[in-house]
């Protein structure tokens, strides 16, 4: 049975005149995709969507809108309430001091909440409104773009655009809560344990999946996209991933993919995933039966203004052409009995590349149409999506340092194979700086690699501007651009091999290995202990086991993703493991994997370290040891030219190896049914090691690998 979804939608870029709230740019762009999203996978009969935008969104008109909209659901429906906009805090009254330690309310900061008498939307009012949505039993999906960081220091990550105000100064008095002196109880949370409410909102206990952009001490971003837009990192990201699923993902799913490009891309922010019932988080997410999976094709028509389409945009996940490369397609009769991409023996009768995106439909070419009636419809399945250089934008701090851009440029115009120009980085120019993944400063005769959200240099500054510096800050720049494709790696809409067919489960603990305790928190984090026998402080240990649920024989590979951009392939002898239908294999035979905060870090002070473990499987074999590359600043062999054509992991296979000669003919293999998922670990190694004597500190010194004392960092089940 297909669920009704009742959505409400708040988005808030411009508060209250004289109110004193800093405008955002991305809430309102964030609103619109969701809407999308759910306009084009959930059929129109089923969607109840309201959205409150800007002047709208006032406190009264979300609560009413909660009262009147969200409570109209039923127990077979589902409940979504996606908000995007600034999140502070605000003292606590008395009476909620013995459920707030810290004496603090969370926040939502809706239009007039800061004007003159304006209130804002307590955590304990979210609450509230909550239980009352929940008297008929729906499923409660809640997304919360914002922070509500009390902290009112001015940086450049708040020019850049921080969701976080001020805490308010306000003293509201309890009676003007909408919570009852005698409900006081039903808000308590299960835990106020930072590591079990990481989100640090205070919800009710009844049934409920949240998803939040941060922690509860960090900040939410916004992030630059095309045309001068910018969006939340977290909404961005969490999109992103749902335009490229075909079919329902579970909400554990769907956040690990979304939690590792945010956390890829954006320094200091950490999503973060809670439920009520920890079973909830492998629900579809939305609940089951509430998205159309999108069939395995695209129609293809001829429009008489833009020649031959798909029905398939930029909100579908089909990527726009990037120099060379585009979406590659098949193109198949329409009158085939089957659907192409669930019957791999079908032969096309040509291929198509897409030559223009839009939000809602793409413009094609293809000499198989240049003869067809224009009244002829097709399917078309995607076959391989473009490959795009990662931007950067380049920046001189002074006129003194623009010497040190111009050699850059010169750099990447002959950073490709024979002299050609640089096949992972291209420089974003004025209008589209906003479109930069990374910021390359060249200041006091130095060069700086940073984000964009902020200006903390990524990896070692090279100094001195000289063509060999500004070739190795190039080298540099390419090698954080086949990592960066390597975590957006995620399956093909065409591939026959659905989520569901691989499991991946992190287990901690000693003894037996079946019946050691399987970790399912979403959010993997890992703490040294220490041994008092042994008077030294231990890293983290856990196991990985992997269970093939298909009916077909894949070929796994794991890859660890460190900080320092590192791609290592060898946690697995050879790069991969053949698994049958059914069965489960043990990652090193079971023994043992360390997450290590490297000592060279930990000596600087930084005693959090992140790993990705990237899960990619396939129905054919492959050389994944074709990814690896060394810790930045590392050199580079030679790359080979990848040339167009083949699948998208074919692709990045070629684009990322770093060898010259391969084993593989010109006739290789085009792998096109597989799947990637990742989980994303967190080691902590505390400060307090420092106690450690200098002689038992050398045990700790462990490299971050994944052969026989490999490094990741989390703890959670990861189903694909």
């Amino acid at each position: 049975m297909t669920r009704n979804i009742y959505a409400l939608l708040v988005g808030i870029n411009n508060y209250a005149s004289g109110s004193g709230v800093r405008k955002l740019h991305g809430c309102v762009p964030d609103i619109q995709t969701v809407k999308e999203y759910l306009t084009d996978r959930i059929p129109p009969e089923n969607l109840q969507l309201l959205s409150l935008i800007d002047e709208q969104a006032t406190r009264k008109a979300v609560i009413d809108a909660f009262r009147d909209h969200l409570c109209l659901a039923s127990s077979e429906d589902t409940v979504l309430f996606y908000y995007a906009g600034h999140g502070s805090q605000e003292d606590a009254p008395e009476e909620f001091w013995t459920i707030e330690p810290d004496q603090l309310n969370e926040t939502l900061v809706l239009y007039d909440s800061r004007s003159e008498n304006g209130l804002e939307l307590a955590d304990k009012d979210l609450a509230v409104l909550i239980g009352e949505v929940a008297q008929k039993n729906p499923h409660i999906s809640l997304i919360l773009d914002c922070c509500h960081s009390g902290s009112g220091s001015r940086n450049l990550l708040q020019e850049m655009g921080e969701r976080r105000l001020p805490k308010s100064t306000r003293k509201r008095p309890f009676e003007s809560y909408l919570v009852a002196a005698g409900d006081l109880n039903s808000l308590k949370a299960d835990s106020r344990n930072p590591e079990q409410n990481p989100t640090g909102w205070s919800l009710p206990r009844g049934r409920h999946v949240l998803m939040a952009a941060c922690r509860d001490h960090e900040t939410a971003k916004e992030y630059p996209v095309k045309n001068g837009q910018r969006r939340g990192a977290f909404s961005r990201f969490l999109l992103q991933t749902l335009a490229q699923a075909n079919g329902s993902l579970s909400y554990r799913d769907l956040f690990q993919q979304a939690n590792a490009l945010v956390r890829s891309n954006v320094a200091d922010q950490s999503p973060q995933l809670e439920a009520s019932i920890a079973e909830d988080l492998d629900l579809p997410f939305l609940g089951t039966g509430a998205i159309t999976p999108r069939k395995p094709y695209f129609t293809v028509s001829h429009k008489r203004e833009l020649g031959w389409v798909i029905n398939g945009g930029a909100i579908h996940g089909i990527g726009a052409p990037a120099g060379e490369e585009t979406t590659l397609l098949a193109l198949f009769p329409f009158s085939s009995e089957s659907d192409p991409g669930e019957e791999p023996e079908l032969q096309p009768m040509g291929e198509a590349q897409v030559t223009a995106v839009r939000p809602e439909l793409s413009q094609i070419a293809s000499s198989a149409l240049e003869d067809l009636d224009p009244k002829t419809i097709l399917k078309a399945v995607v076959t391989a999506q473009p490959l795009s250089p990662m931007g950067i934008k380049m920046e001189a701090e002074t006129p003194a340092d623009e010497v040190g851009i111009e050699l850059v440029r010169e750099a990447l115009l002959v950073a490709g194979d024979d002299q050609k120009p640089s096949l992972y980085v291209e420089e974003k120019q004025d209008q589209d700086t906003d479109e930069a993944t990374f910021r390359l400063i060249a200041q006091d005769g130095e060069y700086l690699v940073t984000r964009p959200t902020d200006a903390r240099p990524l990896i070692t500054q090279l100094q001195g501007y000289t063509p060999e510096k500004a070739a190795e800050a190039v080298s540099n720049l390419e090698h954080i651009s086949r990592w960066l494709k390597v975590v957006e790696l995620q399956r093909p809409n065409s591939s026959r091999v659905s989520s569901g067919n691989l499991k991946v489960e992190i287990v901690q603990g000693e003894g037996d290995k079946e019946t050691a305790k399987t970790i399912t928190d979403p959010q993997i984090r890992l703490e040294y202990q220490y041994n008092t026998l042994t008077k030294k402080w231990e890293e983290p240990k856990f196991r990985v086991r992997v269970t093939n649920k298909s009916k077909e024989t894949l070929f796994c590979s794991l890859l660890d993703l460190t900080e320092q951009f590192e791609i290592d392939a060898s946690i697995l002898p050879g790069g991969s493991v053949r698994l049958q239908p059914g069965e489960t294999v043990w990652v090193a035979d079971g023994q043992p994997l360390r997450g290590i905060v490297p000592k060279s870090l930990w000596q600087q002070g930084i005693t959090e370290y992140k790993d990705i473990l990237k899960v990619i499987a396939c129905t054919t074999d492959f050389d994944a040891t074709l990814m690896e590359q060394g810790k930045l600043g590392e050199p580079l062999l030679a790359m080979r030219s990848a040339s167009r054509g083949g699948g998208t992991l074919n692709r990045l296979m070629k684009r990322v190896m770093t060898r010259t000669i391969s084993i593989h003919g010109e006739d290789e293999e085009i792998y096109d049914d597989w799947i990637a998922t990742q989980i994303t670990f967190t080691f902590v190694r505390p400060q307090e090691a420092a106690v450690v004597s200098a002689e038992d500190s050398v045990s700790l010194g462990m490299g971050v690998s994944l052969q026989s004392h490999p490094t990741l960092k989390t703890k959670a089940r990861l189903t694909t």
